[in-house]
This record gives C-alpha cells, structure tokens and sequence, in this order.
C-alpha cells in the first residue's frame, strides 16, 4: 500500500510538473555582483502548425503579473519596467520554422524585430530570446549595490493549438 500510495504521488508530481509551464513565460535576469532570479508570468496566445513550420500571430502577458517570488524586487521591477504605462507586453506576427523564426516584440511602448530559437515539446512551442534592457530604454537598474546585467533571457512555452 506504502508503495502504492508513493507511485501515485509521483505520477502526480511528475504530471503537474511536465504541464506546470504550458502558456507562461519566464524572463531569466543576472545580477551583479552575483546572483539571479526569474520573474514568471502566465501568457495567452498560441502557435499554430503551418505545413512545415508554425505561426504565432500574438501572445502576450500583463506585465505587472510579472512575478520574482520577492514582493520588493516586484515593486522595483514594475517602476523600471513602467508597468504603470505599458500594461502588455507581445509578440505579434511570428512565423517560426527549422528551429528559428522572427517576430515583433513590443515592450514598454516600443516595437522591436526579434529573432528567436525554437523547439518542439509535445504541443508547446518553447521560444527562447535574448533582450537587452537598455535598448528598450531601461537604464541603471540597481538597488543596494546589487546591480542588473543588461542581457535578459527570455522562454516561452507557448501552447500549439490545432
């Protein structure tokens, strides 16, 4: 029964796991001197198969959902981001095929090109890019001599409808 009862408990785990990401986005940021965090937010929006690649024609997330697990660094977050200003951020007009695609990233009010890598994971389209702050006009993010580098990873799990 013992071992019944711990089999059950990870399928569950594992279930929850493998579908925990499905539609959210994840922003990877390094710190300096050291350190990093990750803000998470869920994401709508999805991708459809296109003969032999995919289309996106939007997604996007409400920028202050944003979330880093630290209420002040959310705080800090939103002011530099000005989520106040700019409540979305988006992808439109993404076309994808053989691992790479391009489409139009807006941020804090201003629209950009952007080019991304890809891959397949069941029915997600796991998208993943590179920003940098200061070309979207965010400058001097520091706080208590904890600095923030200016490259920000960015993943999306982006589910494939049919």
């Amino acid at each position: 029964m013992k071992n019944l009862l711990m089999s059950v408990l990870l399928f569950s785990l594992t279930f929850t796991m493998a579908f925990a990401k499905r539609g959210e986005v994840e922003a990877s940021v390094d710190l300096f001197p050291a350190g990093d965090f990750v803000a998470k937010a869920a994401l709508s929006g999805t991708a459809k198969k296109t003969g032999s690649g995919y289309e996106i024609p939007k997604v996007s997330l409400r920028v202050k959902r944003l979330k880093t697990g630290i209420d002040l660094r959310d705080e800090h977050m939103q002011k530099y981001i000005k989520a106040s200003e700019h409540s979305t951020a988006s992808v439109t007009n993404a076309k994808a095929s053989g691992g790479n695609g391009t489409g139009v990233l807006e941020f804090m009010g201003k629209k950009k090109n952007q080019k991304f890598t890809y891959k397949i994971d069941g029915d997600m389209l796991v998208a993943n890019f590179k920003i940098s702050i200061k070309q979207w006009g965010v400058e001097s993010v520091s706080y208590k001599g904890v600095g923030v580098e200016d490259v920000v990873d960015v993943k999306a799990y982006i589910p494939i409808s049919n």
